[in-house]
């Protein structure tokens, strides 16, 4: 989140950008957002849309280190 200053004082912008790293993890795709899989969201699939699927799900699920 940015907080514009200037003539836009006082307008917040909300747009969050997320960088997502699709790689191949041995026999499987890992689409990673955050640095390492412990620190962040990973999901795992045999194509790289099915890793960005579970990515996606593990994103809107609560998780055990308090989760988004």
């Amino acid at each position: 989140m940015v907080l514009e200053t200037g003539k836009n004082c006082g307008r917040i912008d909300t747009r969050v950008d997320y960088v997502v790293h699709i790689k191949r993890d041995g026999n499987m795709w890992e689409a990673l957002y955050g640095e390492d899989p412990m620190s962040g969201d990973a999901g795992y699939g045999i194509t790289p849309s099915e890793a960005l699927r579970e990515l996606a799900t593990e994103m809107e699920l609560p998780n055990e280190r308090g989760g988004r």
